[in-house]
């Protein structure tokens, strides 16, 4: 099991830190997540806080493809995403800031209430497992909200503190996990 959990609190507080130090440039400033600038991730950011918590603590899931085809799905989610992204434009910094402070604090909350040995909602499925546990399912979050917040730090050129082996580490054992499955006709 690999213990993320621990640390969304306070990865949580360098985003909003780091989202109250932007400058309006800043927010307009290319990301490494294709065609999305500093603020099209930080909406994305948004909307995974609430999906988790709409999803997992409210049991809300909207239509979805057959579930069979891992392509269907993707397709299906990166619609989604950029579907709220573009939504999200009308949305001012401060309001977004403040939202995702408050949501962060929600889905964390959720996420504890969960016993890490019980079944996921979602399998993992890029670590090719048809069916996970918690604990791995809440990994995978983890690095979902690390790597969209390491492409703000990047983007916006400042030094980030997630790249200290306290965040880093749990970030790539999480990653690890995808290898053998990726590598399984190797």
């Amino acid at each position: 099991m690999i213990h993320t959990l621990p640390l969304f609190p306070e990865l949580d507080q360098h985003l909003i830190a780091l989202l109250r130090s932007l400058s309006p440039e800043d927010w307009e400033k290319p990301t490494l997540a294709g065609h999305w600038k500093v603020k099209d991730v930080a909406y994305h950011l948004l909307d995974g806080n609430i999906r988790g918590i709409s999803q997992s603590r409210d049991t809300h899931f909207p239509t979805v493809p057959d579930e069979g085809r891992y392509e269907s799905i993707t397709q299906f989610i990166n619609e989604q995403n950029q579907l709220w992204v573009s939504a999200a434009q009308r949305m001012s910094y401060p309001l977004l800031i403040q939202l995702i402070d408050n949501t962060s604090h929600t889905y964390y909350e959720h996420l504890c209430s969960l016993d890490m040995m019980d079944k996921a909602i979602f399998a993992v499925s890029w670590a090719g497992e048809e069916e996970s546990l918690n604990w791995f399912h809440i990994a995978r979050e983890y690095t979902e909200k690390w790597h969209h917040q390491q492409q703000i730090w990047q983007a916006a050129g400042k030094p980030s503190p997630i790249m200290e082996e306290k965040f880093y580490l749990p970030f790539l054992d999480t990653c690890m996990c995808a290898l053998p499955h990726h590598y399984r006709s190797v």
